[in-house]
């Protein structure tokens, strides 16, 4: 009997009535070439660019849309960066450019970044704009060796909770770089002297921007800067509820300007600071290296320069891979095609590097842009070369109208840019976890009344129903909390090294108490056997953080003369756990006891292989895994121990207790009636000769006679 699906077949044997699964064709993904992902098709030809143009239709649109996005976000971030927007456009539309064309995954959006300009901000505002260029030049070369070396990988090993942190800290340190814009003085600071820029930088905070000197703009200008304010959020949130033709972000700061020169200039006769006021913007493509134009002094790099350098260098390398990391990981889920992080390494690397020596603001994967892409129906190169482009020629052709803009504008487009950044569903997962247990054991009534209650409910059932089913283990949102608290008070770099410091510590310690061990006992087969060994049958990890649970799960003063360890289900991980072995093996010499060690398996194999010289001579490794085990059904008893917690007793079993001890814990016994158990036992009392003893061996007499 056969039955089909869409993945294969279903096939019944009518003799035993099993189950089998039929796959008539294994799935693989399909490489994409370079000319693929530029938009030609495998049939494409060269001298036919007019099917080149409608086969791309979709994907030039969505460049375009992503382009017009693009520019009055990266304004926004140069601002938030405390550079001139001129600098931060150039840098945007060369790391655009660069990564579309070279590297990079198709689909993905690269740009100056919030993320990026929350680190920039302290250091443009204490020296000048040339540390900054040697900061991504450092930053790009570091990122190219880390790429071509396979080291990107090890942004895997961030978890999920340290992300949520990330963006969390983000949200918070981009809403608070917003209050310089309410505060007279110059928003683009000069560079000042290094002495006192080095001892400001020691102790700065992004708290720090409400309590300096600088007077609070006052009065009817503040209250017009407010509507600019709320006219340009109102308008980004509901545009889309009214047209789709144009970006939210764009409409915004048209509907901002418009409302400056338009009503509180033309109409009422008052004014708030426009960019052009500010900083004014001039279109220039790079025509020299920041070391040889006129427009830069660049400082000599010495120890000095470095000292200065390095440390915003490292932090924009590990923000820029953590958010490349999210939005590579986002892209993979949505267009269900796999990427390759160390190659977007390399050529991020590339991007900032050709940034940094032609005097633009690098930058790293912006998923806010990346998203506007994906929606509009962007999923090749073209859509990327398509936005470069565009955000090109408006930087040369349109920069007096980029000038125009008011500062309350950008204002209003970073405030939802920073709430929409904050994983406000993380806050009910939070509040669940840290909550009391008895608010959390709750049955589920109503898992419908559930969804639609909110955490702040008057119900007390729909609430703890509501913290049962969202919390998350407090160590995550104890990390959560720590890194969302960190990033304004250091920056997203230390944030995100102490989240991930305090997971890995988190996932030690709870590894360091989850080998445990299924006992039982088995004839001896071999003629220089006993008539009867222990099995320890290991599980889990066995390594630096675990080996005192590890040894304390052995019995080693009332274990028969030979005990055999099986590593099956364990990894024998580092030194550590060698020594460990070792510690055992010399306590069971001492007490006349042999070891040894079975079934030793792939990384294990190679750790016990390179370390072999380092065991004891009283410990035996028996490498043959050709060697029959015992049948189940010859066990004498088994003894169940799982991190701690008793197993289940088994149908027909009697649980007894002994006073073997684990973890400071009594352990239980569950004693396995097999069909022949009786015939066995009688067996080797009759050939042997001796009676078996011990605690194991009476308690097992003892449960027949219960």
């Amino acid at each position: 009997m056969e039955q089909s699906t869409n993945s294969g077949n279903v096939l019944i044997d009518p003799n035993t009535g099993e189950l089998n699964w039929n796959v008539p064709e294994p799935y693989t993904e399909k490489k994409i070439t370079y000319a693929q992902s530029c938009g030609c098709s495998p049939g494409f030809k060269e001298n036919n660019p007019f099917k080149w143009l409608r086969s791309n239709k979709t994907d030039i649109l969505a460049g375009i849309t992503v382009g017009l996005t693009a520019v009055p976000t990266a304004v926004a971030f140069s601002v938030l960066a405390n550079v001139n927007p001129s600098v931060g456009l150039r840098g945007s539309w060369i790391i655009m450019l660069t990564m579309a064309i070279f590297g990079g995954r198709p689909g993905m959006i690269y740009c100056n970044s919030g993320s990026m300009g929350v680190i920039l901000e302290p250091l443009n505002k204490d020296y000048s704009v040339e540390y900054m260029f040697y900061a991504f030049i450092i930053a790009g070369i570091v990122q190219i060796i880390i790429g071509y070396g396979g080291i990107a990988k090890v942004v895997r090993l961030m978890p999920v909770s340290v992300m949520i942190g990330f963006v969390n800290g983000l949200a918070i340190v981009l809403l608070l770089a917003q209050v310089k814009n309410f505060k007279r003085g110059s928003i683009f600071s000069d560079s000042s002297n290094v002495a006192t820029a080095n001892s400001r930088r020691l102790a700065s905070t992004s708290f720090d921007v409400l309590f300096n000197d600088n007077e609070w703009i006052s009065g009817s200008e503040l209250g017009y800067m407010f509507i600019v304010v709320i006219s340009t959020m109102l308008t980004v949130i509901y545009a889309n509820r009214v047209t789709n033709l144009l970006p939210p972000i764009l409409i915004g700061v048209i509907v901002a300007t418009i409302v400056e020169w338009g009503l509180i200039r033309g109409i009422i006769g008052s004014e708030t600071n426009t960019l052009g006021e500010v900083a004014e913007i001039s279109g220039t493509f790079p025509q020299d290296l920041v070391w040889t134009g006129a427009q830069y002094k660049m400082p000599p790099l010495n120890a000095d320069t470095l000292s200065i350098v390095i440390g915003p260098a490292l932090s924009l390398l590990a923000v820029g891979l953590v958010e490349s990391l999210m939005t590579v990981r986002l892209v993979n889920e949505i267009t269900c095609t796999p990427s390759n992080i160390n190659r977007e390494a390399i050529f991020g690397g590339v991007g900032n590097l050709f940034a940094g020596t032609l005097g633009g603001q690098g930058g790293n994967s912006e998923i806010g842009l990346t998203m506007v892409n994906l929606r509009s129906g962007g999923r090749n190169r073209v859509a990327g070369v398509t936005s470069g482009l565009l955000v090109l020629i408006i930087v040369l052709g349109a920069y007096p109208v980029i000038n125009l803009i008011p500062m309350a504008g950008l204002v209003g487009v970073m405030v939802v840019i920073a709430w929409n950044t904050f994983d406000w569903s993380s806050l009910p997962k939070v509040i669940a976890s840290l909550s009391p247990r008895s608010w959390r054991n709750s049955p589920d009534t109503d898992a419908h009344d559930r969804t639609k209650s909110g955490l702040f409910t008057r119900d007390a059932n729909a609430r703890r129903n509501l913290l049962a089913s969202q919390g998350i283990s407090r160590p995550d949102a104890l990390i959560i909390i720590a890194v969302t608290i960190i990033t304004p008070f250091t920056n997203l770099a230390i944030a995100v090294g102490v989240g991930v410091g305090l997971a890995l510590l988190t996932y030690t310690w709870q590894s360091g108490y989850r080998v445990s061990t299924h006992t039982y006992f088995r004839k001896g087969v071999d003629i220089t056997d006993p008539p009867i060994i222990k099995v320890y049958d290991i599980v889990g990890p066995i390594f630096y953080a675990s080996t005192d649970t590890f040894l304390n799960l052995f019995d080693y003063h009332n274990d028969p003369p030979l005990v055999e360890i099986h590593f099956y289900t364990a990894n024998i991980c580092d030194y550590s756990a060698l020594q460990a072995i070792n510690t055992l093996g010399e306590r069971y010499k001492k007490s006349g006891r042999k070891l040894r060690l079975r079934f030793i398996r792939g990384e294990s194999l190679r750790v016990i292989t390179r370390g072999n010289q380092l065991l004891g001579e009283e410990i035996v490794v028996d490498l043959d895994e050709k060697f029959e085990e015992t049948a189940p059904t010859q066990w004498l008893h088994r003894v169940g121990k799982l991190d701690g917690i008793s197993m289940p007793a088994h149908n027909g079993t009697t649980s007894l207790e002994t006073n073997f001890q684990g973890r400071g814990r009594r352990r239980t016994i569950d004693v396995i009636e097999t069909n022949n158990r009786l015939n066995n036992l009688k067996e080797f009392e009759d050939t042997d000769g001796d009676s078996l003893s011990g605690p194991s061996m009476n308690s097992h007499k003892q449960a027949h006679e219960v």
